[in-house]
């Protein structure tokens, strides 16, 4: 989130310490409480954090990234996007093409991680451990791709 709130206007949560779960074996951000209502709008965010660029996809600080809501899985970094495409889409038919810029991605970019005060303005944007330099389309399609499919 740091790098975030250095390189971008985008309301960010300032981190109070880093906390480890012994039960779970893992690390979280204890962050401060921000005020707001979840917004459903933040075009203007995404267009913001598409211009930070990368050199390969990877998670914020070089770590593997996660793909997938409903399917957590961890792989990365990766060199190039085809890669990525592999690995996301092993049993699709299609990639969505090669050698797309790579872009940061806030990587849960979606209404719930946004907070508006009542005024409308953006007060923040929560929940960033999904974060990292993705291909350019990541974030838009990103929602539809774990979507539940109705049956």
């Amino acid at each position: 989130m740091n790098f975030i709130a250095v390189n971008t206007t985008t309301p960010v949560p300032k981190i109070d310490k880093i906390q480890y779960d012994e039960v779970r074996k893992a690390f979280y951000n204890v962050i401060e409480y921000m005020h707001g209502k979840p917004r459903n709008k933040f075009a203007s965010y995404l267009e913001e954090l598409q211009q930070l660029t990368g050199k390969q996809l990877e998670g914020i600080n070089g770590t593997p990234v996660r793909v997938g809501c409903y399917l957590s899985r961890w792989s990365g970094p990766f060199e190039r996007d085809n890669d990525f495409n592999h690995f996301k889409a092993l049993d699709a038919h299609e990639y969505p093409g090669h050698d797309h810029t790579i872009r940061f991605a806030h990587g849960d970019f979606i209404p719930r991680n946004m907070l508006v005060d009542g005024t409308g303005q953006i007060t923040a944007d929560l929940d960033w451990e999904w974060a990292g330099w993705f291909p350019e389309y990541w974030d838009v399609v990103r929602i539809f791709i774990d979507m539940p499919s109705k049956k």
